[in-house]
């Protein structure tokens, strides 16, 4: 079996840091960006609701900002993985509570949360664990924000 040498593999694992740091950085941008952007979807298809949905957008993007700044510290960059993760996760409470203001189950929102995990999970090259860790948050989000509307609960409960 073949020996790979240590130094070589703390040289990979640096690398693979410093990338994983860079790609936080411009998926935080993307979304402080674009979740704001988001109130011209709001414009057209909640236009009576679109002041409070864009409070709740920049509440996000602001949240965002503010907890990706870590990133930029030796510790935050150490742990650029579970950052990441809890980063994803603020566009997406923001979607929810959107989801919950809407109309609930019926809400063509949804969608937006399967953009923030396909578009976070690119930009930041999720691994496995990772990828299930949001998912199922996500998926509980959604079911929190949208039970209630549901008819009946469809005998869930």
């Amino acid at each position: 079996m073949a020996r790979v040498n240590p130094e070589l593999l703390a040289a990979f694992a640096e690398h693979e840091r410093l990338i994983g740091v860079q790609r936080i950085r411009v998926g935080c941008l993307l979304v402080v960006t674009l979740l704001p952007l988001g109130a011209l979807v709001d414009w057209m298809l909640y236009p009576d609701k679109i002041l409070t949905f864009l409070w709740v957008r920049l509440a996000g993007a602001i949240l965002m900002f503010l907890f990706h700044l870590p990133v930029y510290t030796e510790i935050g960059s150490r742990y650029h993985r579970l950052i990441g993760v809890v980063l994803a996760m603020f566009p997406a409470i923001s979607m929810a509570v959107i989801i919950r203001m809407a109309d609930g189950a019926s809400s063509p929102y949804y969608a937006g949360l399967n953009l923030i995990l396909l578009a976070i999970g690119l930009v930041l090259q999720w691994n496995l664990v990772q990828s299930l860790v949001a998912a199922s948050l996500v998926v509980v989000m959604y079911v929190v924000a949208t039970y209630p509307t549901i008819p009946n609960h469809i005998g869930i409960f």
